[in-house]
């Protein structure tokens, strides 16, 4: 054996190897550290209590918990690794199980670790299952607290797993702290805690999965991910007529970083500063290496600020959304990227209509209240405007015609108003009410013999259209009616009703007969008529449109608005009920991969109209579009609070997104006679623009949407819009098109339609960023007023003589609401002699 003895001329070699010594222990130590706090085991279940053992980090964690009753100790293969706690067979209806372990002395649980629960499945076949874990009760689950949260597990970190038959799989929950909570009422689970408690919350054969062992392991991705690269903007053409009023972005894709990173989720869109929209997982895959997202909500020369982030899959915190926590993520969000500044071009079109310059709002007026009538509660699908209704109209109060609506949404029974002159206010009892003409009248039970959709379902979908007089056949009302849910692919969709409200006619198949007919579920929520002329030259005479991008139980799909001309006429009279009637189609997103731009499930289309005005025309469809993220599961997330106890009631299941708005897709008839000359497919078409109309409503989303052509007035029907109710009252918006009386002129005040006004979040808890932006008028650094009321008036708190920094046209103010009760609060900017309004929900 060789011995290094010191000397005084070694020193040199001597220091060295001593060095080299110290470094080697050192490495040790840092890989015992590292092999110590990656994984520590709490217990492994035996077969028994005996053969069961405790991890040596935390020796007085021996206690196990378990339901005495309902719990089992097993081994079913004489396997140690396969041997646990598993439920036993029967389980009476409204009891749980539970399992886990308890210690003398608390573990201090902190952001960075988490709970690895794992399972082994004991079947031959394949069982999918959740559980839930609690580290404060050691008794069966309640809804009352002590808190339970939701486990995930999986490389999506999804709520449930599958686990092979005779495999092993594992479920993890995160330590959170109030950055970190699933929704509003989750309660952070670091902090001192003395048990873990197990319950397997959902799935069949549940006896058949036994719990072997619970472990706390560091392995936990918090780091997030990097910023996506090379964020570029251009302007873009989306159609042709439209010019280059689009704009397109592009990045390059980012990683994933950290020891135990889970990989890239997604991408977020931020505009001027506030969550606009998300590049969803699916479409980061399918696009690769090179990623780009369109925007066409844009008015012309108006400059636009981008910015973009990363998720990852991190199984972590919420969806940022109206009913969550808006400052939270699903995961882990990198810092945002350098912005990309861009000006959209002037508006040069002569043919398309641009509704940021060309529709003027008008304001509003509400629906009948007879007697506090509520049938108009909640109503929204189904709205028609009839030239020739209300001859006998007070000019002073009214404007000639009047409107057919259906009413409640769950029974859809239909009225005849009046137009009262429409009034503009932030106070809606400034307002006027319509006079009813006819009174509410169900027509279905002639159609369906007594049902009020043709097939059954948990839903109805509606639409409803005036068309005058055609081949012999007179003005009719044409409506669309479908099953929301689960409505049959070989149901007929489409009928009839008389001016008097006496008759109906139908139901009819669209496209042929059953298996060639279209599903009612793509035709039945838009009914508008077409220009005659346009449709004689380019479908044929086939002038009423009908459309919708509702995917009913995801039978017959579009992704994006389907819309078909058809002429229910064309035989010199109406089909019998039963019969069905020739489409063309105009755009269907059905070919794989297809979608209109930026689709979200969830979105689907709730009205249109053919727009005309002068020499432009749009066809514009009412559309429920998403903002922020979008997400099918419950209203605060992915699924990422199912099994939480207390249980949040915040809504059912679903599409959800940060914040549902209405926008008004502006198609080009051009595109669509690109269609049928077979220079395009119907897949290929995408609106030129989208309309926001959500500065001038009060509350809900717009519905219909119907067009006075003789006057240019566009009505829209607000579901749940009228603020003056307590549930769900509607009421109609009105906007006037007028080619060119918006167009920005220099050096001047800035209009009402090109001031930005923005409120983030919103609804939100304690304060709020209230952004105002700018277009360049010319003027150096404006003056701003901004001034919070309340609903009934009341001035909240004002901030005068804002002043926007110098050369920028944006300026900010943190609004401290903490001493201000929860409710609707109405914001109002003032540039000049400029008002905008916006409302805020202050949600504590």
């Amino acid at each position: 054996m060789a011995v290094e003895v010191y000397d005084e001329n070694n020193k040199e070699k001597k220091g060295g190897t001593m060095k080299r010594i110290s470094l080697f222990f050192l490495l040790l130590f840092i890989l015992a550290i590292q092999c110590y706090c990656a994984s520590q085991l709490l217990v492994d279940f035996g077969s028994d209590s005996g053969s069961t053992t405790f991890g040596s980090d935390y020796p007085d964690w021996n206690q196990v918990l378990r339901h005495a009753a309902y719990t089992q100790f097993v081994d079913p293969d004489g396997n140690p690794d396969h041997q646990g706690l598993s439920e036993t067979a029967s389980i009476p209806d409204a009891m749980t199980a539970f399992f886990g372990i308890k210690g003398a002395t608390p573990i201090n649980f902190q952001v960075g670790q988490k709970i690895v629960a794992t399972f082994y499945n004991s079947s031959s076949s394949a069982i999918t299952f959740s559980a839930r874990v609690s580290l404060d009760d050691e008794d069966s689950p309640a809804d009352t607290l002590p808190s339970w949260y939701t486990m995930y597990g999986g490389p999506d970190g999804y709520y449930e797993i599958t686990i092979a038959g005779q495999s092993m799989g594992a479920l993890e929950f995160y330590s959170t702290d109030s950055t970190m909570i699933a929704h509003k009422d989750a309660i952070p689970a670091q902090g001192q805690h003395s048990l873990i408690n197990i319950n397997i919350a959902e799935g069949v054969n549940r006896n058949l999965l036994i719990l072997t062992k619970i472990e706390i392991s560091d392995e936990v991705d918090i780091t997030p991910p990097t910023p996506p690269v090379n964020l570029q903007a251009q302007n873009y053409i989306v159609s042709q007529e439209a010019g280059n009023s689009a704009i397109r972005l592009t990045w390059e894709p980012a990683s994933d970083t950290g020891a135990y990173a889970m990989g890239v989720s997604r991408y977020l869109i931020y505009k001027n500063d506030s969550l606009l929209d998300l590049l969803p997982a699916d479409q980061v895959l399918a696009q690769g290496g090179h990623l780009e997202w369109i925007d066409i909500c844009l008015a012309p020369n108006r400059e636009y600020t981008y910015t973009v982030t990363t998720m990852d899959k991190a199984p972590f915190g919420s969806y940022p959304s109206v009913l969550g926590i808006l400052n939270i993520r699903q995961g882990n969000e990198s810092a945002k990227t350098a912005q990309a500044i861009i000006t959209t071009p002037a508006w040069s079109s002569e043919t398309l209509i641009n509704p940021y310059q060309d529709l003027e709002y008008l304001g509003g007026f509400r629906l009948p209240n007879a007697n506090g009538t509520s049938e108009w509660a909640y109503a929204g699908s189904g709205l028609a405007y009839y030239p020739d209704g209300n001859p006998g109209y007070d000019a002073a109060s009214e404007w000639p015609g009047s409107l057919y609506g259906f009413g409640k949404n769950t029974v859809a029974h239909i009225s005849e108003i009046t137009i009262p002159k429409p009034v503009v206010s932030d106070n809606v009892a400034d307002m006027s009410y319509a006079r009813t003409l006819q009174p509410f009248v169900n027509l279905w039970p002639a159609v369906y013999n007594g049902n009020i959709y043709p097939s059954s379902g948990d839903g109805i979908a509606t639409g409803l259209g005036f068309h005058p007089a055609a081949n012999g056949v007179g003005a009719m009302l044409y409506y669309g009616l479908c099953g929301a849910y689960s409505g049959l692919l070989d149901a007929p969709g489409h009928g009839a009703f008389d001016l008097d409200l006496t008759q109906a006619t139908g139901a009819w198949f669209v496209g042929g007969m059953p298996p060639n007919n279209i599903y009612a579920g793509l035709t039945a929520k838009c009914v508008f008529d077409a220009p005659s002329k346009w449709a004689d030259s380019v479908t044929g005479g086939r002038s009423l449109i009908v459309s919708n991008s509702y995917i009913s139980a995801s039978r017959s799909r579009s992704y994006g608005p389907a819309l078909f001309a058809m002429a229910p006429w064309e035989r010199g009279s109406l089909p019998a009920n039963g019969d069905s009637v020739t489409a063309v189609e105009l755009v269907r997103y059905s070919v794989e991969g297809s979608q209109v731009l930026n689709y979200s499930g969830g979105e689907m289309s709730d009205g249109g109209a053919w727009l005309s005005a002068n020499s432009r025309a749009a066809i514009g469809i009412s559309h429920r579009r998403t903002t922020g993220e979008a997400w099918y599961g419950q209203p605060a997330g992915h699924y990422n609070y199912r099994n939480d106890l207390p249980a949040w009631t915040g809504g059912n299941k679903g599409y959800c997104t940060t914040q549902w708005k209405s926008g008004l897709m502006m198609y080009n008839p051009r595109d669509l006679e690109r269609v049928t000359d077979n220079e395009k497919q119907s897949h290929e078409i995408q609106p030129y623009l989208i309309f926001d109309f959500m500065p001038h409503i009060f509350q809900g989303l717009v519905g219909d949407v119907t067009y006075d052509r003789a006057n240019n007035h566009l009505y829209a029907i607000i579901t749940n819009g009228d603020p003056g109710y307590q549930y769900g009252r509607s009421m109609v918006q009105v906007w006037k098109v007028a080619p060119g009386t918006a167009q920005a002129a220099p050096h001047r005040a800035p209009k009402q339609d090109e001031i930005e006004l923005s409120v983030w979040p919103n609804p939100f808890s304690m304060g709020a960023l209230i952004t105002a932006g700018l277009p360049n008028t010319g003027n150096q650094s404006p003056n701003l007023e901004v001034r919070i009321f309340d609903l009934h008036g009341r001035l909240v708190q004002s901030f005068d003589q804002v002043r926007t920094a110098n050369n920028s046209q944006r300026s900010s103010i943190n609004w401290d609401a903490s001493r201000h009760p929860s409710g609707v609060y109405i914001i109002k900017l003032k540039v000049g002699g400029t008002v905008l309004s916006r409302r805020a929900i202050l949600f504590k």
